[in-house]
């Protein structure tokens, strides 16, 4: 019994210890800047793409690590709510809905996928429209808690059913748990309703759970054998049985009275942690080990004032936290943290630290930090820093149980016992020979211990068993090259580092003796401003401001140089620790960086991560207990390496918005973010595609690489920004891949969106098609002319051909039998006539062959030229009067060789027959225009004849087959006394 009632008794005692303590969480601002302010919050949740909803006073936000889409009353149609003081968002996800009420009645139905708003109404109850607190998800309904009772609204249809039993009842909220539901009412209590009977099962007054008599309910949480519920009156846990719930209120008397007043807001995490908020703290806890914790703000300005008004508290599918507050939206990460940090932005820092010199951990639970204004004594399990001393710059803490506590600052070196400073010298006399002394840094080997000052003075090796102290300053001893010492690092059982302004050396405690290094990089200067040395895996890692952090080998000789061009954030490099022998964390001007020596990838954290800011201080650091501590400009910061391995989960890549610009600078634009193609208009100039990476645990710091799969292979970085402008693209289909990396770096899979950009209609495969053909048909068609043209010659030679053999043959045979007439001295006077006439003929018939052929002379006025030419001289000596002419109008027309020839034998035909059988005085030749071509009238003023009467002979069916040649017709008007006209018309 007395062993059962000890350990009782110290379970009992570590429990009360615990249920005492303070964790510090990191809570971060979201959406804080006044663009993007996000006010009076009332409902959070979050849907199955990871997407946050956050319902407010003014409005609905979609979240996706940024703002992706607002809703509102008034706005853009596709956005508008009918209310706009929102109080609850259901996720209906097997529908892909989301269901949203406002406070005046307004219901609206949100699609998942699209953004937009498919329903949206007021609802009515006797002509009234209905003030609704909670929505809540049931199978094919909707149930809706309001200040008149509960109403059930169908999915499909929306038709509204009122439950008689909750009748004009004031509903603050509805919870159901199989088939029950829990209704709690401002006049009834807690209503436990069958859904499928329809009918009440319990009824729990509030008197029974209860001293207040006017309670009003807000959140509810479910655990694992109840629910608890958050009220003006603390929070009321309960028991749900087969057919009642019966009121726990032992649950929770472990938890103090100073956190049983009014509850807004409450949510319970993967671990059974339930959080809950008062009016003034938000609070862990767990019902099963009865402990609790107030949470404390650890890295964001003024979040401790958010805290007075959290309204509601959301646990997401990553299992940290979301706080819904009056001031806006802040998130919470819910794991240990790898970051704490105390500043003088925070209300539990007393006076206003600056510039944080030196940091010394005692302990787990109390740390020196001596900074430009004082020195503080600080405790990070509480997240609270008190000021010892004020009003001086202290430079350096240190104890050990030998020499006990020195504390540095701008007065000298002294001791530091029950809360007090005495000058060093009063402990230790032997000081006195230094004069005022400052140190930055201070080294032991067992008795014996080497100071690096502050002032100018060098190093001091100090003896505590013999009394006796060293000064090595560079003024007696020339190995020592450096009065200014910016630290002191043991790297051996007998040697330290000093590291100077200008030179880097290692000193034999033993022997005295000053070894100084000249480190340079190639042709580079020397490096200079040494502030701090690790040692990992037989290197050394020297910071070096300015210049990032050089790497020596085990004989101190340069290796390579670590800088922002290897992804550090800064060169201004401060304090080095190593981790294990495989991590090197490096303290800069801007950030902590983590190097792996192993893979040689550098992380980096900031302020957002959890540090007391983004700026150290070049002596502020220390190690206790795998624990890293470092300050800077406004606080100080604990790393913890072993809680890095938390891993961040990867971003999950959507396409959230993609808009075209066309030519009439109108904007198209469309909401998808399951969309795996887009087609892009032939009258856009450019595509806008908007992604997004979810990441709430550090968004400012998620990154994205894009690429086109048909452009390269490469990832083009676009670091911070979620969104591309793709111009000038041809047409065609692309492939285009997005992907995201956290903060740790660690990348998303890609993402793709098909993107097919339309062509314009002279770009299209028909247009091509069609341009193809034509200049296939062009090109077919000039052959099909030069075939056409070469027939026509070879026609023409044919018939030149032709009427060289038939014409001008038979007249060189006819000249042949003359002459041998002639010869032979029968008829020889007639035979040579003859003679001289086929010889007269065959040269005028040798002419117009030759004319015909000539290029130059194809005109109309050429033709006209060789008509008179011919016909003047023949009529003439047969006394008629030849007139030949034609309009200007046709003059220089040009005519083909067929044309040329046929038209000119034609008229030769018409002129010879009017010389031979008219009798005529005069014949008329004239051309004129007709159309493009032209018509020759051949008209004499003889005998004429009658056209019946006479067969046609073979002339004129000779000039009417010329004519079909060249696509002309021939046509014969005559009559007895007036004369013949040939007319030669085009057809």
């Amino acid at each position: 019994m007395g062993f059962k009632y000890l350990s009782s008794l110290i379970l009992f005692a570590v429990l009360w210890l615990s249920a005492k303590s303070q964790q510090t969480h990191l809570i971060r601002p979201v959406f804080n800047s006044d663009a993007y302010k996000i006010t009076n919050i009332r409902e959070i949740t979050q849907d199955q793409y990871g997407f946050i909803w956050i319902g407010t006073q003014d409005g609905l936000v979609r979240s996706g690590s940024k703002i992706v889409e607002s809703y509102t009353a008034g706005i853009s149609e596709k956005h508008n709510l009918k209310t706009s003081d929102i109080r609850s968002v259901v996720i209906d996800s097997s529908n892909g809905k989301a269901w949203v009420s406002g406070s005046s009645g307004g219901i609206n139905v949100i699609n998942l996928i699209t953004g937009q708003i498919e329903y949206s109404n007021l609802l009515y109850s006797n002509d009234k429209a209905i003030s609704i607190s909670r929505l809540c998800n049931y199978g094919e309904y909707i149930l809706i808690a309001s200040s008149t009772g509960v109403f059930y609204i169908n999915k499909k249809n929306f038709q509204l059913t009122k439950i008689k039993e909750f009748e004009a009842v004031n509903i603050f909220n509805v919870l159901i748990q199989k088939d029950k539901l829990i209704a709690f009412t401002q006049s009834k209590g807690i209503v436990f309703y069958d859904l499928r009977r329809s009918r009440i099962i319990q009824q729990i007054p509030v008197k029974e759970f209860s001293k207040s008599t006017d309670i009003v309910f807000y959140e509810t949480a479910i655990t694992q054998n109840g629910f608890i519920v958050a009220s003006t009156d603390g929070l009321k846990p309960f028991k749900i049985l087969e057919n009642n719930i019966v009121y726990d209120g032992n649950l929770l008397n472990f938890m103090p009275n100073s956190l049983k007043g009014i509850v807004f807001g409450i949510c319970i995490d993967q671990q059974q942690n339930i959080w809950f908020s008062t009016e003034n703290n938000l609070v862990k806890t767990n019902l099963f080990t009865k402990q609790y914790s107030i949470i404390r703000n650890a890295a964001v300005d003024r979040i401790s004032d958010w805290l007075s008004s959290v309204y509601t508290l959301f646990c997401d599918g990553e299992n940290n936290i979301w706080l819904g507050c009056q001031q806006g939206l802040a998130y919470l990460k819910n794991s240990n943290p790898s970051i704490k940090s105390i500043s003088s932005k925070f209300n539990t820092c007393s006076g206003k630290l600056t510039q944080a010199y030196y940091i010394y951990p005692q302990n787990d639970s109390t740390t020196y930090v001596c900074a430009e204004n004082g020195l503080y004594k600080a405790n990070f399990k509480k997240g609270e820093m008190a000021a010892l001393f004020s009003g001086t710059a202290f430079d350096y803490y240190y104890n050990d149980e030998q020499i006990g506590t020195l504390v540095s600052n701008a007065n000298g070196l002294f001791t530091y016992e029950q809360n007090k400073l005495r000058p060093i010298t009063f402990s230790y006399p032997e000081f006195r020979i230094l004069g005022k002394v400052r140190i930055n840094s201070i080294v032991r080997f067992g008795d014996r211990y080497i100071l690096g000052t502050e002032n100018y003075k060098g190093i001091i090796v100090w003896n505590l068993r013999t009394g006796i102290i060293k000064n090595f300053d560079g003024k007696n001893d020339d190995t020592f090259k450096e009065s200014i010492i910016n630290n002191v690092v043991q790297i051996s059982k007998n040697e330290v580092a000093i590291l100077g302004d200008t030179y880097f050396s290692v000193f034999n405690i033993e022997t005295f003796v000053n070894k100084t290094y000249t480190i340079s990089k190639g042709s580079k200067s020397n490096y200079s401003i040494y502030f701090d040395l690790a040692k990992l895996k037989q290197k050394y890692y020297v910071a070096c401001y300015g210049s990032g952090v050089i790497v020596l080998d085990s004989s101190f000789k340069f290796e390579k140089e670590i800088s922002t061009q290897n992804g550090l954030s800064n060169n201004g490099v401060y304090k080095l620790f190593s981790w294990h022998d495989s991590l090197l964390f490096i303290t800069t001007n801007n950030g902590l960086n983590c190097l792996n020596i192993r893979n040689n990838k550098i992380k980096t954290y900031y302020e957002t991560d959890g540090l007391h800011d983004n700026v150290f201080e070049e002596t502020s650091g220390n190690i206790l207990n795998d624990e890293i501590y470092a300050g800077g400009k406004s606080g100080i910061s604990t790393i913890i390496p072993a809680n890095f391995s938390n891993t961040v989960s990867v971003p999950k890549v959507f396409f959230y918005k993609l808009s075209t610009t066309l030519t009439n600078n109108l904007i198209t634009d469309t909401v998808n973010i399951n969309t795996s193609l887009l087609y892009v208009s032939n009258n856009s100039i450019q595509a806008n595609i908007n992604f997004i990476g979810i990441n709430y645990s550090n968004p400012e710091r998620t990154v994205y690489q894009y690429r086109i799969t048909e452009q390269s292979s490469s990832w083009i970085n676009l670091s911070t920004q979620n969104f591309i402008t793709l111009i000038g693209l041809s047409p065609g289909k692309y492939h285009l891949q997005v992907k995201a990396a956290n903060e740790d770096g660690s990348w998303s899979e890609p993402k793709e969106l098909i993107l097919e950009f339309l062509p314009k209609w002279y770009q299209t495969w028909w247009f091509k098609l069609l341009v193809f053909l034509t200049i296939v048909g062009i090109i077919y068609a000039f052959y099909r002319y030069r075939i056409r043209q070469i027939e026509k010659q070879h026609a023409i030679r044919k018939n030149i051909a032709t009427d060289l053999h038939d014409d001008l043959g038979s007249t060189l045979n006819s000249v042949k039998v003359f002459t041998n007439l002639a010869i032979s001295g029968v008829k020889q006077e007639e035979s040579l006539q003859q003679v001289k006439d086929n010889l007269t003929e065959a040269t005028m018939s040798l002419r117009d062959m030759i004319w015909v052929l000539d290029d130059s002379l194809d005109t109309v006025d050429e033709l006209i030229t060789r008509l008179k030419q011919f016909a003047i001289p023949v009529a003439s000596a047969s006394n008629i009067e030849a007139v030949i002419k034609a309009d200007s109008e046709v003059n220089s027309r040009q005519l083909t060789k067929e044309e040329k020839r046929n038209l000119f034998l034609i008229c030769k035909e018409a002129i010879n027959n009017s010389i031979k059988y008219s009798g005529a005085g005069q014949i008329d030749v004239g051309i004129t225009a007709s159309g493009k071509k032209i018509k020759i009238v051949v008209a004499d003023n003889g005998n004429g004849f009658n056209v019946d009467e006479v067969k046609k002979g073979y002339g004129l069916k000779n000039m009417q087959y010329r004519a079909g040649q060249i696509k002309y017709k021939v046509a014969l008007t005559s009559s007895p006394g007036k004369g013949t006209q040939i007319n030669i018309l085009p057809v």
